[in-house]
């Protein structure tokens, strides 16, 4: 890198000595992985290349078939992590990292100086950031489950502090930042395990003593003081934001895909429609794509909490080749391009159990529809209008708060997220429920849905944070 520290990647390339297009991920995470991923293939983990195979689990791809294919595949570790280099900073050195390694590998001698990025989670920080620093050298980005905002779509939910994605993803990479630099772990009592034991941790200290402990720690750790220190929208979070119009102006053909029960979904659509609204602008509709199937931030096989979604699967709907059609094309490939979908958004429709192409997103021929909230409980439906007046009433505990069941949820066992049973939830005292009449007809959800609603607190201070 410029300020001379070392980041290094495994590669694996295809066995001439032609030049050929890279596929580039930068990930934090490979410290964790890479003894789980020696283990899975009873490999060394000092093999070289190792964690190039994660373009499977990335892009739904095998690694050989990318090779066969004439692409060679680095997985780089971020800054501070791995067998990288320096101390990691959550975003904030991406960009310039990101840009220097493109700069890099294009001057390599079996890369033709094309490069693609792929990868999901905190591996589309690592495309977002560099891309809207430089677009030189990058031809196409695939960003599965991409937040747009830091603070909505990661650290908070309606302005309140999330402690699972806030404290215990950084406790994680503290823990494995402390492994990396052969350091002792943290004690038990500042960084507990395992993590059945920081829910108890974080009652008695708090999240601002818990960020505190986790930046003395290990630097990795150190963002979330800045989180805590921020708990409304400014211009930190800003800073750390993708602003819809440079997105808007990145001329770089990107796949989008998301789950409907993805904590990142809301921010991979804003990303996406931005993206999209530009595309079209420049007469290059196709060049920037949506795929949104039953799935959570970390399981893609059509299987949620005990729940089967017939051919939901990356697989069923064969994203691993739409990905491999979709760099080809962005190369020039005038085949590969025909073979994409002629609309570019798909998505699973769950209830109806299969898969829809749309020209666009939201789809244009949906309808939209103003439902009211009545004090008696019930959601009234356009037309169904009534004189009631009034209020409805509940009393929140914080020390007894509204458990979740179920949603966008990120940390916990895969089966904490996805479609749960309501019903014990809806029967508490201080939750307000409102339910329509009975339909007469099907009706197919598909868009945004807001809540524009007044409400009013008698204690000093107050959280409503809508489902």
């Amino acid at each position: 890198m410029p300020d001379g520290t070392v980041l290094r990647a495994d590669v694996v390339r295809p066995d001439d000595a032609a030049a050929h297009p890279v596929l580039l991920t930068r990930c934090p995470y490979f410290g964790a992985w890479r003894p789980m991923v020696a283990e899975t293939c009873g490999a060394d983990p000092t093999a070289p290349g190792l964690m190039a195979g994660v373009l499977g689990m990335q892009a739904g791809l095998s690694l050989d078939r990318a090779i066969a294919a004439g692409f060679a595949v680095v997985a780089q570790a971020c800054r501070g992590t791995d067998i990288s280099d320096g101390d990691f900073r959550f975003y904030f050195d991406e960009a310039a990292d990101g840009t220097s390694t493109l700069a890099a590998l294009a001057a390599l001698p079996w890369c033709d100086g094309r490069v693609l990025t792929f990868g999901n989670s905190y591996l589309t920080t690592t495309q977002f950031t560099a891309a809207l620093a430089s677009t030189e050298h990058l031809t196409a980005m695939t960003a599965w489950v991409s937040p747009s905002t830091y603070d909505e779509d990661l650290a908070m939910r309606g302005g309140v502090l999330l402690e699972g994605p806030s404290y215990e993803w950084a406790r994680q990479q503290v823990r494995t930042g402390l492994w990396r630099d052969g350091r002792a772990d943290a004690p038990q009592e500042a960084l507990p395990e395992p993590v059945e034991d920081f829910t108890p941790y974080l009652e008695r200290v708090g999240i601002a003593q818990a960020a505190r402990d986790l930046a003395a720690a290990h630097p990795a750790g150190a963002h979330v003081v800045d989180w805590v220190n921020h708990p409304l929208h400014d211009a930190y979070w800003e800073s750390v934001a993708y602003p819809a119009d440079e997105l808007a102006a990145l001329a770089v053909p990107t796949l989008h895909v998301s789950g409907w029960y993805d904590l990142f979904q809301g921010g991979t659509l804003r990303n996406y429609t931005a993206m999209a609204a530009g595309a079209a602008a420049r007469g290059r509709p196709g060049d920037v794509r949506l795929v949104i199937g039953p799935w959570t931030h970390l399981t893609f096989d059509g299987h949620l909490a005990g729940r089967d979604f017939p051919g939901g699967g990356v697989d069923d709907v064969g994203l691993g080749e739409l990905s491999l059609d979709f760099w080809q094309a962005a190369l020039g490939d005038a085949q590969a391009a025909a073979r994409l979908p002629r609309d570019p958004v798909r998505v699973y429709v769950m209830g109806a159990d299969r898969w829809i192409d749309l020209p666009a997103w939201p789809a244009p021929d949906a309808v939209e529809e103003t439902w009211r909230l009545d004090a008696d409980g019930v959601l009234r439906a356009p037309g169904d209008e009534d004189d009631a007046q009034g209020f409805t009433a509940w009393v929140h505990d914080p020390a007894e708060p509204v458990p979740t069941a179920g949603g966008q949820m990120l940390m916990g066992p895969p089966e904490n997220a996805g479609p749960h049973d309501q019903r014990d939830i809806e029967a508490r005292g201080d939750v307000a429920v409102f339910s329509s009449a009975p339909l007469t007809e099907p009706v197919t959800l598909l868009g945004p849905v807001r809540l524009r609603a007044w409400v009013e607190a008698d204690a000093a201070d107050a959280t409503c944070t809508p489902p």
